[in-house]
């Protein structure tokens, strides 16, 4: 009976280890995501013919706004980026108090820094969210 108890009492220890605290994970490097430390000179040139232009593009991930969410935004381009027309309405459509979401993306022939981006009022027939609650 003694050997029966030591051996439950062994077989319980082997069950329920101790568990050990869950330590935080590092994150990457958000300029180092993909593990590339230089751009190799081949994906420079080819995520440039993958750009409508030189300079600045904004555009839309996966082509629909309403969509837009649901696209992941490459660091490098693996097709030809459609510009998002200048002045264009950007619209998304919902039911009261449902959450949507879109997202644009900005891509640039150079080095970007100091990029700042503002929005303008939302307003759906005569309500409106002032573009400081935004």
């Amino acid at each position: 009976m003694r050997l029966f108890l030591c051996l439950l009492g062994l077989l319980t220890s082997l069950a329920l280890p101790t568990p050990v605290p869950a330590q935080p994970r590092a994150l990457p490097d958000a300029r180092n995501l993909d593990g590339l430390d230089a751009v190799p000179e081949w994906l420079r040139v080819h995520a440039e013919r993958m750009l409508p232009g030189s300079g600045l593009t904004v555009w839309v991930p996966g082509g629909a706004f309403d969509v837009s969410s649901l696209v992941r935004v490459p660091r490098f381009p693996g097709a030809k980026i459609e510009a998002w027309p200048p002045d264009s309405a950007l619209v998304l459509r919902g039911v009261r108090n449902e959450q949507v979401s879109a997202q644009l993306a900005v891509i640039g022939s150079e080095a970007l820094a100091g990029l700042c981006v503002s929005a303008g009022d939302l307003r759906a027939g005569t309500a409106t969210i002032p573009a400081g609650q935004v």
